[in-house]
């Protein structure tokens, strides 16, 4: 936003991002990322990759011991992370014991890690609500005093004597306890005989018991079973009238029993035995367990039903570990079952299918769902059309592709292709996706979706109108470009997997130019499919899709991010300048008027940034003016506050008020706005409405009525009369141009370039400040001569101003920077640079477009991000 303004600490974020960047996708460092990665988790000993929490957690620590790790702590400072591509997660528990130690420190983390200790299910019961004793940890064979990170998770209980956790583990410990399923057998129904079976609903958060009835195993499908629904009960608290037992034991000691359920809400109707509550379960989620014949009954129990069932474990345990396993399934590489009827993989046409097209092999890496997330319905529909397509030799495909933009913060990209050689009608298909938006993107997605649903072996014709697709083709090809050259497409993951498909399914591509609207039907029905497309959800490429990227870069957790992450970190930094220069304590009038009063910020950049000396790339002149309007804008000219910060022992510390008013304080909101310049300010108005007039009349593109442009500009609030700083021409004197003055222009002149010429106006509105400052320099002898350089005291950390490395970023968070740790700014600065860093990669447009401090920073559509983690499995708590 500001010329000639460059951080040295910025240049080295930009370098060494792209560096890890390349280190994360080419498949000659491999093998040294994936040493790198496991060192650092090591190092920082975490169960993962390191999270934002973790990192924080970690950081007053300074564990820097690898280049990795600097890198790490200072791309999350800027909110920049890496989201491992394959799974490193170390398996044995749910919840990292560095999380719940408080105040932890490098000698903690190194005695945890002698002893091998990571998570808290290693130190706990069963249940997961204590602390088991140290004695009895590792089997007495740790010697020497209690460590002092014991010595802290103590204190996170209730008393030392009984060890319960204040707050309990979030997730109950792992157990290593083995999984017995029941059989899958090879017949289309079986009648399991006295087999009984648990499982964990997520709907109610609790377990269920029953007793299977029939095991159905259609081709094509998993296996579903029916149960009859039993429900638990202890034998110390039932009686018939249902009043509670005074002398019921602890829940430990009780007897447990499962009887028939009389009915729920989840019960599907049996046709054979209505009375009895019956559900259907996929065979692999349930787990067999054992019953036994009591010995005893308590007495107030006169004649035990013949239906009751007493279970060997206990009602906790059971539950625990239809818990856990409901866990290990959700964390393993599930796939949904095909729409469509493929065979059982004891037939030999299966082989043949997944030969033809390894895209709808479930074992295979090019499994459809391997590669592409997202809504399940589009993917089901591609899957369908993978196995229409499986016995064709020669395909021809018409593709699409265009960008949808809802208002100018809101993009979708839409794409469809029509297949014309398979029937006697044309198939079509149409889908959509998000992030890096541009026309190019979707018309690349649309030609990786026509390779997918192609079978192995068959030659693609391919029609497009996107020469830049074509050209984009021959570039990843014919092996011209280096990896660090094809990381700054923004389309490489789709050029890469492209590119892996037409290797492993052995496929001849020929890609043919179209002109696009010059009549042909199938090309003119592919752009409509491709507009009509950004109605439905979106599906996205798997990060996981390219076996040589190790890493993805992300932004806040917002989605990923490719193409050239060098040029984009720029960005970011200068976002952050922005940001924090617009919530500096000087600058909180702008705020309140720019709530008001919108700015454009793209033709504010343009400004500021204008050469002011007829091109010249060295010239004092420029610099000088430069120099002025970012002074303007910053509120950094010498006024009396200024002068006190930098000059503390020359002025006086009190309140210096305006020697020509006398009566508000002599600081830069007062410039050009003292009650007793007002005139010399509307008379400087008045001018700059004169000329901006003139520049408009004579401009090539002018209006031929001159009449329309003076009553255009006579009603704008810009040349409305002056009386206080609240007026809008605050913000033209600083520097800033409010959207009402490109509007304005807009009305007579309709070309951008045109418009663009014209901001010179901006600087014909001058403000009288010199003579205020002479009068009181003059009057207290503090000019520039009269200083002693005595008087000059330096600045200090402590002092209002700023820190040397910092620029123009003031720190807002408490306790001294972190070395290697960029300044964060304040929650409100963080969400306006979400906002504005959003574009590009979540919607279109450069970020400074965005950057306006009236919106409400809404980010365009969170259930669209939501759908893309929850694809790949990941958390994604952003609103």
């Amino acid at each position: 936003m500001f010329p000639s303004i460059h951080n040295f600490f910025f240049n080295q974020i930009s370098s060494h991002l792209s560096l890890t960047q390349l280190l994360f996708n080419s498949p000659a460092l491999r093998a040294i990322a994936q040493q790198q990665i496991i060192t650092a988790i090591n190092i920082l000993w975490t169960a993962d990759y390191p999270t934002s929490d973790e990192l924080k957690l970690l950081a007053p620590l300074k564990l820097f011991d690898t280049l990795l790790l600097k890198r790490i702590y200072v791309f999350c400072s800027i909110n920049l992370h890496f989201t491992l591509n394959f799974d490193l997660k170390i398996t044995g528990g749910y919840s990292p014991i560095i999380q719940h130690i408080p105040n932890l420190s490098k000698s903690d983390l190194n005695n945890l890690r002698a002893k091998r200790i990571l998570f808290l299910d290693q130190v706990s019961t069963e249940d997961g609500s204590f602390l088991r004793p140290y004695q009895i940890l590792n089997n007495n064979k740790w010697t020497g005093r209690t460590p002092e990170w014991f010595n802290k998770l103590l204190s996170t209980t209730w008393s030392t004597s009984s060890r319960k956790f204040i707050t309990p583990m979030p997730t109950p410990p792992i157990q290593r306890l083995l999984r017995n399923s029941p059989q899958i057998r090879d017949s289309p129904s079986f009648n399991p005989h006295n087999e009984w079976v648990i499982t964990w609903d997520a709907s109610s958060s609790d377990i269920i018991y029953g007793k299977s009835i029939t095991q159905t195993n259609h081709p094509g499908s998993q296996s579903v079973t029916q149960i009859q629904h039993y429900i638990h009960t202890y034998v110390e608290t039932f009686s018939p009238s249902h009043s509670t037992n005074t002398n019921a034991s602890t829940p430990r000691r009780m007897t447990l029993f499962i009887r028939p359920c009389k009915g729920y809400s989840c019960h599907v109707y049996n046709v054979s035995n209505p009375s009895i509550c019956t559900l259907y379960i996929a065979t692999l989620n349930l787990l067999t367990i054992k019953l036994y014949r009591p010995l005893h009954i308590p007495a107030h129990i006169t004649a035990p039903k013949r239906m009751w069932k007493f279970p060997t474990l206990h009602h906790h345990t059971l539950r625990t570990i239809a818990y856990n396993d409901y866990q290990r399934s959700q964390h393993s590489n599930s796939f949904l079952t095909p729409i469509i009827p493929v065979p059982r993989e004891n037939l030999p046409n299966t082989l043949t299918i997944y030969n033809n097209n390894p895209v709808l092999n479930p074992l295979s890496p090019l499994y459809l769902k391997n590669l592409v997330v997202g809504f399940d319905k589009v993917i089901d529909r591609l899957l369908f059309l993978a196995h229409q397509f499986i016995n064709s030799t020669d395909l021809s495909f018409y593709t699409d592709g265009s960008l949808f933009q809802e208002g100018p913060h809101r993009s979708l990209m839409g794409f469809a292709w029509i297949e014309i050689t398979t029937s006697s009608n044309s198939t079509p298909f149409q889908g959509t996706t998000m992030f890096q938006p541009s026309s190019t993107t979707a018309e690349t997605f649309a030609v990786l979706i026509t390779l997918i649903v192609s079978p192995s072996n068959t030659c693609i014709n391919i029609f497009t109108d996107s020469l830049n697709t074509i050209h984009n083709y021959e570039k990843f090809s014919n092996g011209s470009l280096s990896t660090r050259q094809k990381l700054k497409f923004t389309t490489y993951p789709v050029w890469s997997l492209i590119l892996r498909l037409i290797e492993l399914k052995h496929l001849v591509v020929t890609f043919k130019k179209v002109k696009s609207h010059s009549g042909d039907i199938f090309n003119d029905q592919a752009d409509l499919l491709s507009k009509e497309a950004t109605i439905l959800s979106p599906i996205f490429i798997s990060p996981k899709s390219d076996p040589s990227a190790l890493m993805t870069v992300m932004f806040d957790y917002l989605g990923p991010l490719y193409g050239n992450i060098r040029k984009w970190s720029q960005r970011a930094c200068h976002a952050h300048l922005a940001a924090s220069n617009l919530h500096n304590k000087p600058q909180r009038h702008l705020l309140q008027l720019m709530d008001i009063y919108p700015i454009d910020w793209s033709s504010t950049s343009n400004w500021l940034r204008k050469n002011n000396d007829n091109g010249a790339p060295c010239s004092f002149h420029n610099d000088k003016t430069t120099g002025h309007k970012i002074k303007l804008y910053a509120h950094l000219l010498p006024t009396a506050d200024i002068q006190q910060r930098n000059y503390p022992r020359l002025y006086p510390a009190h309140p210096i008020l305006c020697s020509e008013c006398t009566v508000q304080v002599y600081n830069n909101s007062h410039i050009g706005y003292c009650p007793a310049h007002l005139r010399e300010l509307n008379d400087s108005l008045r001018t700059a409405a004169n000329y901006l007039i003139s520049l408009i009349t004579s401009s090539p593109n002018a209006p031929p009525s001159t009449r329309d442009v003076i009553s255009s500009i006579e009603r704008s609030s810009l040349f409305s009369p002056v009386s206080d700083m609240y007026h809008p021409s605050y913000l033209l004197l600083h520097q800033l141009v409010p959207e009402e003055l490109p509007s304005v222009v807009s009305l007579h002149i309709r070309s951008r370039k045109a418009t663009m010429e014209i901001l010179p106006f901006v600087g014909k509105i001058t403000p009288h400040h010199q003579k205020e400052k002479r009068s009181y320099q003059k009057s207290h002898r503090t000019s520039r001569s009269a200083r002693d350089p005595q008087d000059m005291t330096p600045l200090t950390q402590s002092g209002p101003n700023l820190q040397q490395a910092d620029l123009v970023i003031r720190h807002t968070h408490n306790g001294p920077a972190h070395p290697y740790c960029f300044p964060k700014i304040d929650n409100d600065d963080q969400r306006a640079v979400i906002y504005c860093l959003s574009s590009n990669y979540l919607h279109a447009g450069s970020w400074i477009s965005y950057f306006n401090t009236s919106n409400s920073f809404s980010l365009p559509y969170p259930e669209f991000r939501e759908l893309y983690f929850n694809s790949l499995g990941l958390p994604y708590t952003r609103s």
